[in-house]
């Protein structure tokens, strides 16, 4: 079970240096935990979901995990709005072959590539 609260600081990857607290709201069965900012719960929530699922991919079982975060706000045009952003890994069940050094090597490389040189702005402004 994950700790609670889960301090979350982005600035070693480009965020303001601003560390929020999200602390567990509860489980949504054994596969599901919801975590909030308990600041923001009553006018611009901001939450982490934590999931985890079964899958086919290619025909096999495969255990998806989710991370999950949202965050509302307002904006003075279109009133309530929700910005999202998530992680998936996703690792074939009962394979020999994804190790934890093959999935830590496949997370790194993603984030390399969110923090390399414009490549973020590039991903917001839908180039490919």
């Amino acid at each position: 079970m994950f700790a609670s609260p889960q301090a979350l600081n982005p600035t070693t990857y480009g965020g303001a240096a601003v560390s929020k607290s999200y602390e567990r709201l509860g489980n949504i069965g054994v596969s599901e935990s919801l975590f909030q900012v308990a600041a923001t719960a009553n006018t611009t929530p901001e939450t982490l979901q934590v999931k985890h699922r079964v899958i086919k991919v290619l025909g096999v079982d495969t255990a998806q995990h989710l991370a999950r975060l949202d965050k509302r706000l307002t904006d003075t045009l279109l009133g309530p709005v929700q910005l999202s952003a998530r992680l998936i890994i996703e690792i074939p069940k009962g394979t020999t072959i994804v190790t934890s050094q093959e999935i830590l090597d496949c997370v790194g490389r993603l984030i390399a590539f969110e923090q390399a040189a414009g490549n973020l702005d590039r991903m917001i402004n839908s180039e490919t």
